[in-house]
């Protein structure tokens, strides 16, 4: 039998609503956002479990840490899925209750999540770009600190 978890992610935590196939809340719980408390508790899930959540800036490590203990994982759009479950009243309960419904309607407007090669080669590309985009404020730096000593730096 099929489980869906719906998970509000934040930075110190995700607050985890799980349904069965009728739709019925089976749990809803705070779960911290560290390796050891997110493997215990989706690691003690059946394998078949298939788990929502919005993205964020969290999401990549999420994602990493859940993958190999679920059957899927969808990364929902949160603009588009906004639009469909406009709620008045916002609360990780009830965030994480519409995505679960929502995974089990299959109405999850999905975003793409690129294969984990990609994903690395992004990571390492968004680094490399950071770098470079600091090295002309480190050289001027550099040369700042040598004209004040009397020395020429370049």
């Amino acid at each position: 039998m099929s489980e869906y978890i719906g998970v509000d992610l934040h930075r110190q935590y995700a607050f985890v609503t799980r349904i069965n196939e009728q739709g019925h809340v089976m749990e809803q719980r705070r779960v911290e956002n560290t390796a050891a408390a997110i493997e215990a508790y989706f690691g003690s899930l059946a394998a078949d479990t298939r788990v929502v959540m919005e993205a964020c800036s969290q999401w990549i490590a999420f994602y990493k840490r859940v993958e190999r203990f679920v059957s899927d994982i969808t990364l929902a759009h949160p603009l588009r899925v906004k639009a469909i479950a406009s709620a008045r009243i916002k609360t990780d309960k009830i965030d994480a209750t519409i995505l679960a419904q929502l995974l089990l309607a299959d109405l999850i407007p999905a975003a793409y999540i690129p294969p984990r090669e990609i994903r690395h080669l992004r990571e390492l590309l968004r680094t490399r770009v950071s770098l470079v985009s600091q090295q002309p404020a480190i050289k001027c730096r550099v040369q700042a600190a040598g004209k004040e000593r009397g020395r020429s730096c370049v």
